[in-house]
């Protein structure tokens, strides 16, 4: 896999990660990789690799950070 598909990767998923809209361009750059590589190729698989787990990790750093302050439980005293 080609360096610049997998910044394109994590730069994807990092997008979709702040804004949700940018998942419409999934099955654009998922096409093209297709045409490049073909659709069940190791390279496209990796694609999508790289933008679930940077998804997974952007995510779980994001909802660690708003469920802490947000969503505790305060006892009255």
């Amino acid at each position: 896999m080609v360096v610049w598909e997998t910044f394109a990767a994590v730069t994807l998923a990092i997008a979709i990660s702040w804004k949700i809209y940018p998942v419409i361009y999934v099955p654009a750059i998922w096409a093209l990789l297709a045409s490049r590589h073909g659709w069940l190729g190791g390279d496209v698989w990796w694609f999508g690799t790289v933008t679930l787990g940077t998804l997974v990790l952007v995510n779980g750093a994001l909802w660690s950070m708003y469920v802490s302050p947000n969503l505790v439980s305060q006892t009255s005293d």
